[in-house]
């Protein structure tokens, strides 16, 4: 048995005793282990594989990784992210550091929208050219209007 670090999950297969070492990621935020470490505990399956005149059949394995889940996503991380950060049974959603409620009840759509794009609220002067650029921008073309609004809904 292999020496194991203090950051690692020491997984043993019951079916044939081979153990597994997966690292354990430990952030500010969080403590979480990579689910595609299981790939490396494969599991052997059997198929049956019919012959094209439905008289012959044959037995192929194929090997396959374990797979996780988690029904519901009760304790599913899906990825680790510098512009937000939710933890749901604290009732904490953040962007960029910032808590929702302040963004919603203090900044305007486009100060939000600048601040996931560049990482920072915008100055005064910053915003102004901003709200330029996405004012100038957003106009549509009348063929793709027209298309818009052939759709049914």
């Amino acid at each position: 048995m292999a020496p194991t670090s203090k950051d690692s999950l020491t997984v043993i297969d019951n079916r044939n005793g081979k153990q597994y070492e997966i690292p354990i990621s430990v952030t500010q935020h969080d403590t979480s282990i990579p689910a595609s470490a299981f790939k490396d505990i494969v599991h052997v399956r059997s198929t049956t594989i019919r012959e094209k005149d439905g008289k012959g059949v044959k037995q192929q394995q194929e090997k396959q990784g374990l797979r996780i889940t988690d029904r519901g996503f009760l304790n599913t991380a899906v990825i680790q992210s510098n512009i937000t950060f939710i933890d749901g049974d604290k009732g904490i959603l953040r962007y960029r550091g910032y808590p929702i409620e302040q963004l919603a009840e203090k900044s305007s759509f486009l100060e939000t929208a600048y601040l996931l794009i560049w990482g920072e609220l915008p100055t005064k002067n910053q915003f102004q050219r901003f709200h330029s650029e996405v004012m100038n921008h957003s106009t549509m073309h009348i063929d793709a209007e027209e298309i818009f609004r052939s759709f049914r809904y």
